[in-house]
Protein backbone atom coordinates (compact mmCIF):
# COMPACT_ATOMS: atom_id res chain seq x y z
CA UNK A 1 0.00 0.00 0.00
CA UNK A 2 1.20 3.48 -0.84
CA UNK A 3 1.51 5.35 2.46
CA UNK A 4 0.88 8.60 0.61
CA UNK A 5 -2.60 7.29 -0.07
CA UNK A 6 -3.39 6.04 3.42
CA UNK A 7 -6.82 6.13 5.00
CA UNK A 8 -6.30 9.32 7.02
CA UNK A 9 -5.66 11.19 3.78
CA UNK A 10 -8.45 9.76 1.65
CA UNK A 11 -10.23 12.58 -0.30
CA UNK A 12 -13.72 13.72 0.59
CA UNK A 13 -15.69 16.96 0.39
CA UNK A 14 -14.43 17.36 -3.13
CA UNK A 15 -11.53 16.33 -5.30
CA UNK A 16 -8.16 16.68 -3.61
CA UNK A 17 -9.57 17.73 -0.23
CA UNK A 18 -8.36 15.54 2.62
CA UNK A 19 -9.51 15.33 6.22
CA UNK A 20 -6.40 17.17 7.53
CA UNK A 21 -6.86 19.82 4.81
CA UNK A 22 -10.47 20.34 5.80
CA UNK A 23 -9.76 20.64 9.53
CA UNK A 24 -6.90 23.05 8.91
CA UNK A 25 -9.11 25.16 6.65
CA UNK A 26 -11.90 25.11 9.22
CA UNK A 27 -9.54 26.28 11.95
CA UNK A 28 -8.28 29.17 9.82
CA UNK A 29 -11.84 30.18 8.93
CA UNK A 30 -12.89 30.01 12.55
CA UNK A 31 -10.01 32.29 13.61
CA UNK A 32 -10.95 34.87 10.98
CA UNK A 33 -14.63 34.68 11.98
CA UNK A 34 -13.79 35.19 15.66
CA UNK A 35 -11.96 38.37 14.71
CA UNK A 36 -14.95 39.59 12.74
CA UNK A 37 -17.93 38.68 14.89
CA UNK A 38 -19.06 38.11 18.41
CA UNK A 39 -18.42 35.05 20.54
CA UNK A 40 -22.18 34.32 20.92
CA UNK A 41 -22.60 34.28 17.14
CA UNK A 42 -19.74 31.81 16.82
CA UNK A 43 -20.97 29.52 19.61
CA UNK A 44 -24.56 29.65 18.45
CA UNK A 45 -24.17 29.42 14.68
CA UNK A 46 -20.70 28.71 13.36
CA UNK A 47 -19.44 26.05 15.78
CA UNK A 48 -22.54 23.81 15.63
CA UNK A 49 -22.52 24.08 11.83
CA UNK A 50 -18.91 22.96 11.72
CA UNK A 51 -19.68 19.95 13.91
CA UNK A 52 -22.60 18.89 11.70
CA UNK A 53 -20.53 19.39 8.57
CA UNK A 54 -17.66 17.30 9.97
CA UNK A 55 -20.03 14.47 11.00
CA UNK A 56 -21.96 14.40 7.74
CA UNK A 57 -18.77 14.58 5.73
CA UNK A 58 -17.16 11.57 7.39
CA UNK A 59 -16.85 8.70 4.93
CA UNK A 60 -18.33 5.32 5.88
CA UNK A 61 -14.93 3.84 6.69
CA UNK A 62 -14.51 6.27 9.57
CA UNK A 63 -17.78 5.18 11.18
CA UNK A 64 -17.06 1.50 10.79
CA UNK A 65 -13.32 1.28 11.14
CA UNK A 66 -12.60 3.97 13.72
CA UNK A 67 -15.78 4.47 15.75
CA UNK A 68 -16.88 0.81 15.98
CA UNK A 69 -13.89 -1.49 15.82
CA UNK A 70 -14.46 -5.09 16.89
CA UNK A 71 -11.80 -6.45 19.31
CA UNK A 72 -10.50 -9.64 17.76
CA UNK A 73 -8.20 -12.48 18.88
CA UNK A 74 -6.97 -14.65 16.03
CA UNK A 75 -5.39 -18.12 16.13
CA UNK A 76 -3.81 -19.62 13.02
CA UNK A 77 -1.52 -22.54 12.22
CA UNK A 78 0.32 -20.41 9.65
CA UNK A 79 3.85 -21.43 8.73
CA UNK A 80 6.66 -20.48 6.37
CA UNK A 81 6.95 -22.46 4.21
CA UNK A 82 3.18 -22.90 4.42
CA UNK A 83 1.53 -26.09 5.62
CA UNK A 84 -1.48 -24.88 3.62
CA UNK A 85 -1.35 -21.55 1.71
CA UNK A 86 -4.99 -20.83 2.49
CA UNK A 87 -3.75 -19.52 5.86
CA UNK A 88 -1.98 -16.66 4.06
CA UNK A 89 -5.13 -15.83 2.08
CA UNK A 90 -7.02 -15.73 5.38
CA UNK A 91 -4.40 -13.42 6.87
CA UNK A 92 -4.65 -10.98 3.96
CA UNK A 93 -8.45 -10.99 4.19
CA UNK A 94 -8.37 -10.42 7.95
CA UNK A 95 -6.28 -7.26 7.59
CA UNK A 96 -8.48 -6.02 4.73
CA UNK A 97 -11.48 -5.99 7.07
CA UNK A 98 -10.81 -2.75 8.91
CA UNK A 99 -13.69 -3.25 11.34
CA UNK A 100 -11.70 -6.06 12.96
CA UNK A 101 -9.00 -4.84 15.35
CA UNK A 102 -6.57 -7.68 16.03
CA UNK A 103 -5.72 -7.39 19.71
CA UNK A 104 -3.73 -10.62 19.86
CA UNK A 105 -2.39 -13.08 17.29
CA UNK A 106 -1.77 -16.68 18.38
CA UNK A 107 0.48 -18.91 16.32
CA UNK A 108 -1.24 -22.25 16.76
CA UNK A 109 1.46 -24.79 17.52
CA UNK A 110 -0.51 -28.00 17.04
CA UNK A 111 1.84 -29.03 14.22
CA UNK A 112 4.78 -28.46 16.57
CA UNK A 113 8.12 -28.04 14.86
CA UNK A 114 11.49 -27.86 16.55
CA UNK A 115 12.49 -24.68 14.73
CA UNK A 116 10.47 -21.72 16.05
CA UNK A 117 11.34 -19.81 12.89
CA UNK A 118 8.88 -22.00 11.01
CA UNK A 119 6.00 -19.93 12.33
CA UNK A 120 5.16 -17.26 9.76
CA UNK A 121 6.17 -14.23 11.82
CA UNK A 122 7.34 -12.59 8.59
CA UNK A 123 3.91 -12.99 6.97
CA UNK A 124 2.25 -11.17 9.87
CA UNK A 125 4.72 -8.29 9.55
CA UNK A 126 4.21 -8.20 5.77
CA UNK A 127 0.43 -7.77 5.90
CA UNK A 128 0.75 -5.16 8.63
CA UNK A 129 3.06 -3.19 6.33
CA UNK A 130 0.83 -3.69 3.28
CA UNK A 131 -2.26 -2.42 5.10
CA UNK A 132 -0.35 0.27 7.00
CA UNK A 133 -1.32 -1.17 10.38
CA UNK A 134 0.69 -1.92 13.52
CA UNK A 135 1.86 -5.49 14.11
CA UNK A 136 -0.45 -6.85 16.83
CA UNK A 137 0.93 -8.59 19.95
CA UNK A 138 1.67 -12.21 19.08
CA UNK A 139 2.82 -15.41 20.77
CA UNK A 140 3.26 -19.12 20.08
CA UNK A 141 0.77 -21.56 21.57
CA UNK A 142 0.87 -24.92 23.34
CA UNK A 143 2.99 -27.64 21.74
CA UNK A 144 1.22 -30.76 23.03
CA UNK A 145 -2.35 -32.07 22.80
CA UNK A 146 -4.65 -31.61 25.77
CA UNK A 147 -5.00 -34.83 27.73
CA UNK A 148 -8.60 -34.43 28.88
CA UNK A 149 -11.64 -32.21 28.31
CA UNK A 150 -10.74 -30.08 31.35
CA UNK A 151 -6.95 -30.04 30.85
CA UNK A 152 -5.63 -26.44 31.26
CA UNK A 153 -2.29 -27.34 29.65
CA UNK A 154 -0.36 -25.72 32.52
CA UNK A 155 2.05 -28.66 32.74
CA UNK A 156 3.39 -28.05 29.24
CA UNK A 157 6.78 -26.34 28.65
CA UNK A 158 6.98 -22.70 29.77
CA UNK A 159 8.14 -21.45 26.37
CA UNK A 160 4.82 -22.54 24.87
CA UNK A 161 2.55 -20.97 27.51
CA UNK A 162 2.73 -17.46 26.07
CA UNK A 163 -0.11 -17.94 23.58
CA UNK A 164 -2.70 -18.84 26.23
CA UNK A 165 -1.30 -16.18 28.57
CA UNK A 166 -1.59 -13.51 25.86
CA UNK A 167 -5.20 -14.52 25.18
CA UNK A 168 -6.17 -14.33 28.85
CA UNK A 169 -4.31 -11.07 29.44
CA UNK A 170 -5.98 -9.49 26.40
CA UNK A 171 -9.41 -10.47 27.68
CA UNK A 172 -8.70 -9.09 31.15
CA UNK A 173 -7.66 -5.72 29.75
CA UNK A 174 -10.44 -5.37 27.19
CA UNK A 175 -13.30 -3.03 28.07
CA UNK A 176 -15.45 -4.63 25.36
CA UNK A 177 -16.39 -8.20 24.65
CA UNK A 178 -13.95 -9.84 22.26
CA UNK A 179 -14.42 -12.09 19.23
CA UNK A 180 -12.24 -15.23 19.14
CA UNK A 181 -11.53 -16.73 15.71
CA UNK A 182 -9.50 -19.87 14.99
CA UNK A 183 -8.44 -21.45 11.71
CA UNK A 184 -6.36 -24.30 13.13
CA UNK A 185 -6.69 -26.42 16.25
CA UNK A 186 -8.82 -25.47 19.26
CA UNK A 187 -5.97 -26.15 21.70
CA UNK A 188 -5.16 -22.67 23.04
CA UNK A 189 -8.77 -21.48 23.19
CA UNK A 190 -9.84 -24.63 25.05
CA UNK A 191 -6.91 -24.42 27.48
CA UNK A 192 -7.73 -20.76 28.18
CA UNK A 193 -11.34 -21.70 28.95
CA UNK A 194 -10.23 -24.53 31.24
CA UNK A 195 -8.02 -22.10 33.18
CA UNK A 196 -10.45 -19.20 33.55
CA UNK A 197 -13.94 -20.19 32.38
CA UNK A 198 -15.69 -17.23 34.04
CA UNK A 199 -13.37 -14.74 32.33
CA UNK A 200 -14.21 -16.17 28.92
CA UNK A 201 -17.92 -16.35 29.71
CA UNK A 202 -17.89 -12.66 30.66
CA UNK A 203 -15.50 -11.27 28.04
CA UNK A 204 -16.05 -13.37 24.88
CA UNK A 205 -18.67 -12.13 22.43
CA UNK A 206 -18.34 -15.07 20.04
CA UNK A 207 -16.02 -17.92 19.11
CA UNK A 208 -15.68 -18.81 15.42
CA UNK A 209 -14.54 -22.43 15.15
CA UNK A 210 -13.37 -23.19 11.61
CA UNK A 211 -13.05 -26.93 12.09
CA UNK A 212 -14.95 -30.17 11.82
CA UNK A 213 -17.51 -31.77 9.60
CA UNK A 214 -21.16 -30.82 9.47
CA UNK A 215 -23.94 -31.73 11.91
CA UNK A 216 -24.17 -35.37 12.98
CA UNK A 217 -21.32 -37.72 12.52
CA UNK A 218 -17.68 -38.31 13.21
CA UNK A 219 -15.56 -35.14 13.25
CA UNK A 220 -12.52 -36.49 11.45
CA UNK A 221 -11.53 -33.21 9.73
CA UNK A 222 -7.88 -32.02 9.78
CA UNK A 223 -8.21 -29.17 12.30
CA UNK A 224 -10.06 -31.52 14.65
CA UNK A 225 -7.46 -34.25 14.28
CA UNK A 226 -4.73 -31.80 15.32
CA UNK A 227 -6.16 -31.92 18.85
CA UNK A 228 -9.48 -33.83 19.13
CA UNK A 229 -9.90 -33.36 22.88
CA UNK A 230 -9.61 -29.56 22.67
CA UNK A 231 -12.17 -29.44 19.85
CA UNK A 232 -14.68 -31.39 21.87
CA UNK A 233 -13.90 -29.33 24.98
CA UNK A 234 -14.41 -25.98 23.24
CA UNK A 235 -17.55 -27.06 21.38
CA UNK A 236 -19.11 -28.24 24.66
CA UNK A 237 -17.98 -25.19 26.68
CA UNK A 238 -21.27 -23.31 26.50
CA UNK A 239 -19.55 -20.26 24.99
CA UNK A 240 -21.36 -18.56 22.07
CA UNK A 241 -20.02 -20.71 19.23
CA UNK A 242 -20.28 -19.99 15.52
CA UNK A 243 -19.43 -23.41 14.15
CA UNK A 244 -17.93 -23.23 10.67
CA UNK A 245 -17.48 -26.82 9.43
CA UNK A 246 -14.77 -27.16 6.82
CA UNK A 247 -16.56 -30.05 5.15
CA UNK A 248 -20.02 -31.55 5.33
CA UNK A 249 -20.69 -34.64 7.41
CA UNK A 250 -22.25 -37.27 5.16
CA UNK A 251 -23.24 -40.86 5.84
CA UNK A 252 -24.31 -43.56 3.46
CA UNK A 253 -27.67 -43.86 5.22
CA UNK A 254 -28.90 -40.42 4.10
CA UNK A 255 -31.59 -40.01 1.49
CA UNK A 256 -30.67 -38.05 -1.69
CA UNK A 257 -32.60 -34.93 -0.66
CA UNK A 258 -31.00 -34.94 2.77
CA UNK A 259 -27.59 -35.38 1.20
CA UNK A 260 -28.00 -32.17 -0.82
CA UNK A 261 -28.96 -30.23 2.30
CA UNK A 262 -26.13 -31.65 4.39
CA UNK A 263 -23.60 -30.66 1.75
CA UNK A 264 -24.46 -27.05 2.51
CA UNK A 265 -23.11 -27.19 6.06
CA UNK A 266 -19.57 -26.37 5.01
CA UNK A 267 -17.52 -23.25 4.30
CA UNK A 268 -15.32 -24.82 1.61
CA UNK A 269 -14.89 -23.23 -1.82
CA UNK A 270 -12.17 -23.28 -4.47
CA UNK A 271 -10.25 -20.50 -6.20
CA UNK A 272 -9.88 -21.91 -9.76
CA UNK A 273 -6.82 -19.88 -10.79
CA UNK A 274 -4.66 -18.00 -8.29
CA UNK A 275 -2.96 -15.81 -10.86
CA UNK A 276 -6.30 -14.69 -12.27
CA UNK A 277 -7.78 -14.29 -8.79
CA UNK A 278 -4.99 -11.90 -7.73
CA UNK A 279 -4.39 -10.15 -11.04
CA UNK A 280 -5.53 -6.69 -9.86
CA UNK A 281 -4.14 -6.56 -6.32
CA UNK A 282 -1.35 -4.15 -5.41
CA UNK A 283 2.26 -5.12 -6.26
CA UNK A 284 2.97 -5.49 -2.53
CA UNK A 285 0.16 -7.97 -1.96
CA UNK A 286 1.14 -9.81 -5.16
CA UNK A 287 4.66 -10.18 -3.76
CA UNK A 288 3.30 -11.30 -0.40
CA UNK A 289 1.68 -14.32 -2.08
CA UNK A 290 4.67 -14.99 -4.34
CA UNK A 291 7.00 -14.91 -1.32
CA UNK A 292 4.86 -17.49 0.47
CA UNK A 293 4.16 -19.79 -2.46
CA UNK A 294 7.83 -19.95 -3.44
CA UNK A 295 9.31 -20.25 0.06
CA UNK A 296 11.51 -17.20 -0.54
CA UNK A 297 14.47 -16.74 1.85
CA UNK A 298 14.82 -12.95 1.42
CA UNK A 299 13.91 -10.36 4.02
CA UNK A 300 10.07 -10.41 4.03
CA UNK A 301 9.54 -6.65 4.22
CA UNK A 302 12.15 -5.70 1.62
CA UNK A 303 10.73 -8.33 -0.76
CA UNK A 304 7.39 -6.51 -0.91
CA UNK A 305 9.04 -3.75 -3.00
CA UNK A 306 10.67 -6.12 -5.49
CA UNK A 307 9.57 -6.53 -9.10
CA UNK A 308 6.42 -8.74 -9.23
CA UNK A 309 6.86 -12.20 -10.73
CA UNK A 310 4.18 -14.52 -12.17
CA UNK A 311 1.93 -16.33 -9.71
CA UNK A 312 0.83 -19.95 -10.28
CA UNK A 313 -2.31 -20.64 -12.27
CA UNK A 314 -3.22 -23.60 -10.06
CA UNK A 315 -6.29 -23.61 -7.83
CA UNK A 316 -6.51 -23.05 -4.11
CA UNK A 317 -8.89 -24.56 -1.56
CA UNK A 318 -10.44 -22.00 0.78
CA UNK A 319 -12.63 -22.20 3.87
CA UNK A 320 -12.93 -19.26 6.25
CA UNK A 321 -13.98 -16.25 4.15
CA UNK A 322 -17.72 -16.33 4.89
CA UNK A 323 -17.12 -16.50 8.65
CA UNK A 324 -14.69 -13.55 8.41
CA UNK A 325 -17.38 -11.39 6.79
CA UNK A 326 -19.92 -12.47 9.38
CA UNK A 327 -17.55 -11.63 12.25
CA UNK A 328 -16.96 -8.18 10.73
CA UNK A 329 -20.70 -7.51 10.51
CA UNK A 330 -20.69 -7.48 6.72
CA UNK A 331 -23.37 -8.87 4.43
CA UNK A 332 -23.10 -9.88 0.79
CA UNK A 333 -24.61 -7.55 -1.81
CA UNK A 334 -25.07 -7.78 -5.57
CA UNK A 335 -24.70 -4.61 -7.59
CA UNK A 336 -26.85 -3.67 -10.57
CA UNK A 337 -23.98 -4.64 -12.88
CA UNK A 338 -23.83 -8.16 -11.41
CA UNK A 339 -20.80 -7.79 -9.14
CA UNK A 340 -20.70 -9.11 -5.58
CA UNK A 341 -19.28 -7.35 -2.53
CA UNK A 342 -19.18 -7.65 1.25
CA UNK A 343 -20.46 -4.40 2.78
CA UNK A 344 -20.92 -2.98 6.25
CA UNK A 345 -24.36 -1.43 6.88
CA UNK A 346 -22.80 2.02 6.45
CA UNK A 347 -21.27 1.12 3.10
CA UNK A 348 -24.54 -0.40 1.88
CA UNK A 349 -26.47 2.73 2.82
CA UNK A 350 -23.96 4.87 0.96
CA UNK A 351 -24.37 2.75 -2.18
CA UNK A 352 -28.16 2.97 -1.94
CA UNK A 353 -30.29 1.37 -4.63
CA UNK A 354 -27.26 0.36 -6.70
CA UNK A 355 -26.83 -2.77 -4.54
CA UNK A 356 -29.19 -5.45 -3.22
CA UNK A 357 -28.53 -7.64 -0.20
CA UNK A 358 -28.54 -11.39 -0.86
CA UNK A 359 -28.43 -14.24 1.66
CA UNK A 360 -25.49 -16.30 0.48
CA UNK A 361 -25.13 -18.09 3.82
CA UNK A 362 -26.47 -17.98 7.34
CA UNK A 363 -25.89 -19.45 10.77
CA UNK A 364 -28.55 -21.81 12.13
CA UNK A 365 -28.94 -22.60 15.85
CA UNK A 366 -28.54 -26.20 16.92
CA UNK A 367 -27.94 -28.23 20.02
CA UNK A 368 -24.94 -30.56 20.05
CA UNK A 369 -24.57 -33.68 22.13
CA UNK A 370 -21.43 -35.69 22.56
CA UNK A 371 -21.45 -39.38 21.74
CA UNK A 372 -21.63 -41.75 18.84
CA UNK A 373 -24.67 -42.41 16.69
CA UNK A 374 -26.82 -45.14 18.18
CA UNK A 375 -28.35 -46.88 15.18
CA UNK A 376 -28.79 -50.22 16.94
CA UNK A 377 -31.48 -52.47 15.51
CA UNK A 378 -34.23 -54.01 17.57
CA UNK A 379 -34.46 -57.58 16.30
CA UNK A 380 -37.45 -58.28 18.49
CA UNK A 381 -38.87 -56.88 21.70
CA UNK A 382 -36.15 -56.51 24.36
CA UNK A 383 -33.48 -57.80 22.00
CA UNK A 384 -30.86 -55.24 21.08
CA UNK A 385 -27.22 -54.85 20.06
CA UNK A 386 -25.10 -52.00 21.48
CA UNK A 387 -21.53 -50.81 21.29
CA UNK A 388 -20.16 -50.77 24.86
CA UNK A 389 -16.78 -49.11 24.26
CA UNK A 390 -13.17 -49.95 23.57
CA UNK A 391 -12.01 -51.67 26.73
CA UNK A 392 -9.53 -54.31 27.80
CA UNK A 393 -7.53 -56.61 25.58
CA UNK A 394 -9.52 -59.79 24.95
CA UNK A 395 -8.44 -61.09 21.54
CA UNK A 396 -5.79 -60.79 18.85
CA UNK A 397 -6.34 -60.04 15.21
CA UNK A 398 -5.72 -63.50 13.78
CA UNK A 399 -6.04 -65.63 16.91
CA UNK A 400 -7.84 -65.71 20.24
CA UNK A 401 -4.56 -64.87 22.00
CA UNK A 402 -4.32 -61.37 23.46
CA UNK A 403 -2.11 -58.94 21.53
CA UNK A 404 -1.83 -56.02 23.98
CA UNK A 405 -4.33 -53.80 22.10
CA UNK A 406 -7.67 -52.74 23.60
CA UNK A 407 -10.60 -54.31 21.79
CA UNK A 408 -14.09 -53.17 20.80
CA UNK A 409 -16.89 -54.54 22.94
CA UNK A 410 -20.38 -55.13 21.55
CA UNK A 411 -23.19 -56.59 23.66
CA UNK A 412 -26.32 -58.31 22.37
CA UNK A 413 -29.04 -58.65 24.98
CA UNK A 414 -32.38 -60.46 25.01
CA UNK A 415 -31.24 -63.65 23.26
CA UNK A 416 -33.16 -66.88 23.68
CA UNK A 417 -31.18 -68.70 26.37
CA UNK A 418 -32.21 -72.07 24.93
CA UNK A 419 -30.55 -71.45 21.56
CA UNK A 420 -26.88 -72.33 21.18
CA UNK A 421 -24.65 -70.24 18.89
CA UNK A 422 -22.68 -72.04 16.20
CA UNK A 423 -20.91 -69.08 14.59
CA UNK A 424 -20.54 -65.29 14.88
CA UNK A 425 -19.65 -63.08 11.90
CA UNK A 426 -19.14 -59.31 12.09
CA UNK A 427 -18.89 -57.17 8.95
CA UNK A 428 -18.13 -53.45 8.66
CA UNK A 429 -17.15 -50.75 6.12
CA UNK A 430 -14.00 -51.15 4.00
CA UNK A 431 -14.72 -54.90 3.60
CA UNK A 432 -13.84 -55.56 7.24
CA UNK A 433 -14.83 -58.97 8.62
CA UNK A 434 -14.33 -60.88 11.86
CA UNK A 435 -15.34 -64.51 12.53
CA UNK A 436 -15.56 -66.67 15.62
CA UNK A 437 -14.15 -69.68 13.76
CA UNK A 438 -10.54 -69.89 12.50
CA UNK A 439 -9.89 -68.45 9.04
CA UNK A 440 -6.81 -67.83 6.91
CA UNK A 441 -8.29 -64.51 5.79
CA UNK A 442 -10.52 -62.93 8.45
CA UNK A 443 -9.82 -61.56 11.89
CA UNK A 444 -11.19 -63.28 15.00
CA UNK A 445 -14.11 -62.59 17.34
CA UNK A 446 -13.98 -63.65 20.99
CA UNK A 447 -17.29 -64.05 22.82
CA UNK A 448 -18.68 -64.62 26.30
CA UNK A 449 -22.24 -65.93 26.80
CA UNK A 450 -24.14 -65.21 30.00
CA UNK A 451 -27.75 -66.25 29.67
CA UNK A 452 -29.54 -63.77 27.41
CA UNK A 453 -26.39 -61.66 27.03
CA UNK A 454 -23.70 -62.17 24.42
CA UNK A 455 -20.52 -60.08 24.69
CA UNK A 456 -18.38 -59.94 21.54
CA UNK A 457 -14.79 -58.63 21.47
CA UNK A 458 -12.81 -57.85 18.31
CA UNK A 459 -9.82 -55.77 17.20
CA UNK A 460 -10.56 -52.18 16.08
CA UNK A 461 -10.30 -51.52 12.37
CA UNK A 462 -12.81 -49.02 10.97
CA UNK A 463 -15.65 -46.88 12.35
CA UNK A 464 -19.19 -47.07 11.05
CA UNK A 465 -22.16 -49.40 11.11
CA UNK A 466 -21.19 -52.97 12.05
CA UNK A 467 -23.46 -55.92 11.28
CA UNK A 468 -23.40 -58.92 13.63
CA UNK A 469 -24.76 -62.17 12.19
CA UNK A 470 -25.48 -65.10 14.53
CA UNK A 471 -25.88 -68.65 13.24
CA UNK A 472 -27.53 -71.05 15.70
CA UNK A 473 -27.12 -74.80 15.94
CA UNK A 474 -30.80 -75.28 15.05
CA UNK A 475 -30.12 -73.73 11.63
CA UNK A 476 -31.74 -70.36 12.34
CA UNK A 477 -30.03 -67.00 11.98
CA UNK A 478 -30.36 -63.58 13.57
CA UNK A 479 -28.80 -60.26 12.48
CA UNK A 480 -28.09 -57.04 14.40
CA UNK A 481 -26.41 -53.71 13.65
CA UNK A 482 -24.73 -51.11 15.83
CA UNK A 483 -22.54 -48.10 15.25
CA UNK A 484 -18.89 -48.36 16.26
CA UNK A 485 -17.27 -44.93 16.57
CA UNK A 486 -13.78 -44.08 15.46
CA UNK A 487 -11.08 -42.27 17.38
CA UNK A 488 -12.49 -38.79 16.65
CA UNK A 489 -15.29 -36.86 18.39
CA UNK A 490 -18.81 -37.70 17.32
CA UNK A 491 -21.69 -35.19 17.54
CA UNK A 492 -25.43 -35.65 17.47
CA UNK A 493 -27.27 -32.49 16.43
CA UNK A 494 -30.77 -31.17 16.93
CA UNK A 495 -31.82 -27.96 15.18
CA UNK A 496 -33.62 -25.63 17.59
CA UNK A 497 -34.92 -22.05 17.63
CA UNK A 498 -32.34 -20.70 20.09
CA UNK A 499 -28.95 -22.02 21.11
CA UNK A 500 -25.49 -20.80 22.12
CA UNK A 501 -24.17 -22.77 19.13
CA UNK A 502 -24.95 -21.90 15.52
CA UNK A 503 -23.70 -23.69 12.42
CA UNK A 504 -22.72 -22.20 9.05
CA UNK A 505 -24.87 -23.12 6.06
CA UNK A 506 -24.46 -21.79 2.53
CA UNK A 507 -27.68 -21.16 0.63
CA UNK A 508 -26.72 -19.96 -2.85
CA UNK A 509 -26.04 -22.64 -5.44
CA UNK A 510 -23.35 -20.31 -6.85
CA UNK A 511 -21.67 -20.06 -3.43
CA UNK A 512 -18.22 -20.89 -4.85
CA UNK A 513 -18.29 -18.23 -7.59
CA UNK A 514 -19.78 -15.60 -5.28
CA UNK A 515 -17.16 -16.10 -2.59
CA UNK A 516 -14.34 -15.92 -5.15
CA UNK A 517 -15.77 -12.68 -6.53
CA UNK A 518 -16.21 -11.07 -3.11
CA UNK A 519 -12.80 -11.99 -1.70
CA UNK A 520 -10.94 -11.06 -4.88
CA UNK A 521 -12.76 -7.74 -5.14
CA UNK A 522 -12.07 -6.83 -1.52
CA UNK A 523 -8.35 -7.61 -1.77
CA UNK A 524 -8.14 -5.51 -4.94
CA UNK A 525 -10.08 -2.61 -3.43
CA UNK A 526 -8.25 -2.43 -0.12
CA UNK A 527 -4.70 -2.78 -1.43
CA UNK A 528 -5.10 -0.34 -4.32
CA UNK A 529 -6.16 2.53 -2.07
Amino acid sequence: MNKNNSFSQRPFLGAGTTLPDFLRCAAETTTRRLNQTSIPFFLGIIFPSLLVLCFLSMPSWVNAAEMGKIPFIYSSDIYHPPADPDDHYDLALLFALHELEVKAFLFDNAMHRDNPGDHAFGALKQVAAIYNKPVPPFAVGLSQPLKSLDDPGTDQPAEFQKGVELLLDTLRKSEQKVVLFLVGSCRDFAAAFNREPELLKNKVKAVYVNAGNGPDGEQNEWNVMLCPVSYESLMMSGLPIYWCPCFHGLTGNMKPGELEIRKQYATHFVIPNQAEFLRNVSPELHNFFFYMLNNCPEDPIAFLKSEPQPLPTSGRHMWCSGPFFHAAGRDIYRSTDGKYMACTPEQARALGSSVKKIEVYRFEPLRLERGYKDDSTLAKENTVCRFMGTEEDKVGQNSLEKDGIKDHHVRISGLDVQKKIAKIVITAPREARWESTPSDRWWRVASERNGEYLDCYFSPYTPGTHTLSLSFEDGSNQEFTCYVPGRWPYFRSTFVENSSTEVFRYLEKDFNAIMCSVVSGLLEQETQK
